[in-house]
């Protein structure tokens, strides 16, 4: 498994946005790759999710796809502070820990013979 990190940076719309992709991982209905996203909620929040997909890197410009309501994805962690580069970098590190802990507990249920990933 490959992981490209990224700090926060703001985004086209001027929004400070942090992504991070795990290549590689266990395949989920067939899409191995995950890419960990944090940017400002709403209500004063900052939000990370996760969403699986497939990472394409063409002519040296990479994207990252995935099937609207049919590719796995759900919220990591949510925190109430302002959206600032510091604290979306700080929420980003802390959710892509989370993820890469739960991929580890993941591995190690279904190495003992616990049920494979659907």
């Amino acid at each position: 498994m490959e992981i490209i990190t990224g700090t926060a940076r703001r985004n086209m719309r001027g929004e400070i946005t942090a992504k991070t992709l795990f290549i590689g991982v266990d395949p989920v209905k067939g899409e191995t790759d995950v890419e960990i996203f944090t940017a400002k909620g709403n209500r004063g929040t900052v939000r990370s999710w996760f969403q699986y997909g497939t990472n394409k890197n063409e002519n040296g410009f990479q994207s990252f796809s995935f099937l609207m309501f049919q590719s796995h994805t759900g919220r990591l962690c949510e925190v109430s502070a302002r959206a600032t580069e510091k604290t979306i970098n700080e929420q980003h590190l802390k959710a892509v820990e989370l993820f890469a802990e739960t991929l580890k507990q993941v591995s190690i249920v279904n190495e003992f013979g616990g049920h494979e990933n659907e």
